[in-house]
């Protein structure tokens, strides 16, 4: 699919009846509507890229980015601090106590987790 696919795909999630989280999340990274627009404009992206691992790659290191990566890698950002951010962006991640940001979300790991993925 193209990122215009993906979108209009979005928009039917978005207005599916049985949708009762409200949530039009796809891909590997879970990236909603609102938040793929942005990313197409924040990245000058026409909307026929394909919404292939390269391009979904790119959306979440834009992502990450945009939630502190490198002011964290340079130290200027504490592991909590990215943690929480991070969890607002994802909710599946969990905030440096370990809970989900959003009411009604667990998270799928634990802190230590998620800062030694990131660590690599």
């Amino acid at each position: 699919m193209t990122l215009d696919e993906v979108d209009a795909l979005q928009s039917k999630m978005l207005r599916y009846p049985d949708n009762s989280w409200n949530s039009s999340a796809v891909g590997r990274y879970q990236i909603v509507r609102t938040t793929l627009r942005d990313l197409r404009k924040e990245l000058g992206l026409t909307g026929k890229e394909r919404f292939d691992e390269k391009t979904q790659d790119r959306l979440a290191m834009a992502l990450l980015e945009r939630r502190g990566l490198s002011k964290w890698r340079a130290g200027t950002m504490s592991d909590t601090q990215f943690l929480n951010s991070l969890a607002q962006e994802w909710a599946s991640l969990p905030t440096s106590k370990g809970k989900g940001h959003y009411k009604g979300q667990r998270a799928a790991a634990t802190p230590r987790q998620v800062l030694k993925a990131l660590h690599g």
